[in-house]
C-alpha cells in the first residue's frame, strides 16, 4: 500500500518546486512541466516581461566613465507581480579584472596611465533568467582615485574627460585629492578650494 503525503505538505512542496511527478489518489502518475511562468508562495503565476539597468536617477546610465571610482546602478523588472522576489536580479561584470559589481554597486579599478576599457555590466532576472539588461561603459583613466578622495562619492571626474576638471558639489566643505598614479612625473594638478558659507 502506498504512503499518502498530506495536502499541506504537497502543496508547500509544489511551491519550492520540490516535486516533479506526483502519484494521483487513483494510481494514475502526472508530471511538472515548465514555462515562462514561476509560482510565488501564494499561488501566484510571476511572469516577467523586461529588466532595464537605469543609474541612482532612474535615468539611462551615462556609458562614459573614468575609472578609480564606483557608482550605483539598479534594475527595473517588470511584471506581473509586485513581490519583492519577482524583483530581484543577478549582477555581472564580463571582466572582473578591471571592475566588479555589488547589487548593483559597480567598482572600477585603477586601469593605469593612458589606458581605456570598455565593460558590459549585466542585470539579470532570478524568476526567468532570459529576461536581462546590459550596459557597455567606455571607461578612461582619472589619475585621482576617486574612491579614496573626498568628499567621498562626490566628486565628478566626467567632465575630466573633456577638459580635466573635477568637480564637486557647492556644500562640500573641503576637498582631498588622492592620485591614483604615484609614479607619474608629467601630471601637475592645481585644486582651488572654495569654502561655501
Amino acid at each position: 500500500m502506498k504512503k499518502r503525503l498530506p495536502l499541506t505538505f504537497l502543496t508547500m512542496l509544489l511551491s519550492f518546486g520540490l516535486v516533479v511527478g506526483v502519484t494521483a489518489c487513483d494510481g494514475s502518475s502526472t508530471s511538472g512541466t515548465t514555462d515562462d511562468t514561476t509560482s510565488s508562495s501564494t499561488g501566484e503565476d510571476i511572469t516577467i516581461e523586461s529588466v532595464t539597468i537605469v543609474d541612482s536617477d532612474g535615468n539611462s546610465p551615462e556609458t562614459a566613465v573614468t575609472d578609480n571610482q564606483g557608482f550605483q546602478l539598479s534594475a527595473n523588472v517588470v511584471g506581473n507581480s509586485t513581490s519583492t522576489a519577482s524583483k530581484r536580479v543577478t549582477w555581472s561584470v564580463d571582466n572582473e579584472d578591471i571592475a566588479s559589481v555589488t547589487n548593483g554597486y559597480v567598482e572600477i579599478y585603477n586601469l593605469g596611465m593612458n589606458n581605456t576599457a570598455e565593460l558590459t555590466v549585466t542585470a539579470t532576472s532570478n524568476i526567468d533568467e532570459t529576461k536581462k539588461d546590459s550596459v557597455t561603459f567606455s571607461i578612461t583613466h582619472c589619475p585621482i582615485d576617486l574612491n579614496n578622495s573626498r568628499p567621498l562619492g562626490q566628486l565628478d571626474a566626467i567632465a575630466f574627460l573633456d577638459d580635466g576638471v573635477i568637480s564637486q558639489p557647492e556644500t562640500s566643505m573641503d576637498t582631498a585629492m588622492i592620485y591614483a598614479d604615484v609614479y607619474m612625473t608629467d601630471f601637475i594638478q592645481i585644486v582651488t578650494v572654495i569654502k561655501y558659507f
